[in-house]
C-alpha cells in the first residue's frame, strides 16, 4: 500500500473505515480527499487488518505519510483530466 485510498479500497470502503474508527461518515470522506488518516486511529485500522490479512503496519502508514504530496497531485491531475474530457 502505497497511498491512503488504498487503505480504503483494501477494507472496502468508506462505510467500513468509518466503522472501524467510529467516525462519522463525512469525515472518513475528508480523509480520503485530503489523502491524510489522523495517526490517532492508526491503531484501529493496524488491529483490524491483521483480522483480515492485510499488511498494514506502522511503517506502512508512514510511508504513506511520505507519498501524501504524491497521491494529491495524482488525484488533481486526474480531476483536470476529467474536467477537461467533453
Amino acid at each position: 500500500m502505497q497511498y491512503v485510498k488504498d487503505i480504503f479500497e483494501a477494507f472496502g470502503g468508506n462505510e467500513r473505515i468509518r466503522e472501524l474508527t467510529g467516525e462519522k461518515y463525512p469525515t472518513v470522506s475528508a480523509w480520503l480527499q485530503r489523502a491524510s488518516i489522523p495517526s490517532k486511529h492508526w491503531p484501529a485500522l493496524i488491529e483490524a487488518a491483521k483480522l483480515i490479512g492485510l499488511d498494514l503496519s506502522l511503517e506502512t502508514f508512514l510511508a504513506i505519510q511520505r507519498n501524501r504530496a504524491e497521491e494529491l497531485a495524482m488525484r488533481a491531475a486526474h480531476s483536470a483530466a476529467e474536467s477537461a474530457s467533453p
